[in-house]
């Protein structure tokens, strides 16, 4: 599982919103779409500017990691400029529990 890539469990083409759209727009998109985290192509005033961005390949143990660390809430997946996915905490939870289930100690 150390070598598991962040493109195995990101959620793929996430809702984005463009830099110019209002924050009452962004708002809108979250509730319709029901998600925590838009990605920001960059809506000034609410844009975080503790964006953790990885390519493709990183592994998850790296991302894990940093994500960690550094309290990020999602890392973002940029390839070759374009955003691709998107792995949030809720990702790492159903990772989490993908990996529990499988070990001998999560079936107990």
């Amino acid at each position: 599982m150390s070598e598991a890539t962040i493109k195995q469990f990101m959620t793929a083409s996430p809702h984005s919103i463009g830099q110019d759209q209002p924050l009452s727009v962004a708002h809108e998109m979250m509730r319709t779409h029901a998600i925590r985290h838009l990605p920001v192509l960059h809506v000034g005033e609410a844009m975080s500017t503790e964006t953790y961005a990885v390519e493709p390949r990183t592994t998850m143990l790296e991302v894990a990691a940093e994500m960690a660390d550094h309290r990020y809430g999602a890392a973002v997946v940029i390839d070759k400029e374009r955003l691709v996915g998107i792995f949030t905490t809720v990702d790492g939870m159903r990772l989490l529990s993908t990996v529990l289930a499988d070990s001998p100690r999560g079936k107990a």
